[in-house]
């Protein structure tokens, strides 16, 4: 098993996280491009780095 660092999130997808109010709440089925895209990368990113 590899080591994985974790770096920080994309700032497209702290600011959808921060969109919540009252009648809408962010879950990752409702997550979708270009944050969707830009966490996906992110994520990638980290397993390819040694």
């Amino acid at each position: 098993m590899r080591r994985i660092i974790k770096g920080t999130e994309p700032a497209s997808f702290t600011e959808w996280k921060a969109s919540a109010n009252e009648d809408w709440m962010p879950t990752y089925p409702t997550l979708q491009n270009p944050q969707k895209r830009e966490l996906h990368n992110s994520l990638l990113q980290e397993q390819l780095v040694r």
